[in-house]
């Protein structure tokens, strides 16, 4: 019989959610609009503000649209989204100084209050979206 004591415990290979990879996709197609050139690797601010480096999938872009993605890395954590590939599609609007996010191909939408999410709107929860929305409103407060 092995006791709790003699397992060693491995350090376990974080990796990042999917908010995380939303928001790296999302700044990748944001800056590749702004600087017309594919983006690879980007730096995406953490909610409690640290710093992780996430590498771009795909980047396609023209003057005013944007399509990026990022492979979804669970780590070690059993994640059914390990592996997935989180898409971005960012085009500029008429809506001056505002960011609308919404759900595309994969995300749910909200059919029962108790999440504290809006009827009918895309099951994006707080902190992602609030995260997204900062890493893209300090490109845009830098560059316009």
């Amino acid at each position: 019989m092995i006791s709790v004591e003699e397992i060693k415990k491995e350090k376990l290979r974080t990796g990042y959610t999917t908010g995380t990879s939303a928001t790296a996709a999302a700044k990748a197609a944001l800056l590749s609009i702004i600087n017309q050139t594919k983006i690879e690797n980007i730096d995406v601010k953490l909610p409690k503000g640290s710093f992780i480096k996430i590498p771009i999938h795909l980047c396609q872009f023209d003057k005013s649209r944007s399509k990026c993605s990022v492979i979804k890395d669970g780590g070690d954590d059993p994640d059914v989204t390990h592996g997935a590939e989180i898409v971005v599609e960012l085009s500029f609007t008429d809506k001056i100084n505002e960011i609308e996010i919404d759900g595309g191909e994969g995300v749910g939408i909200v059919t029962k209050p108790g999440l504290g999410l809006e009827l009918n709107k895309a099951a994006i929860n707080p902190v992602p979206k609030k995260m997204i929305n900062e890493n893209l409103r300090e490109i845009i407060d830098k560059y316009f």
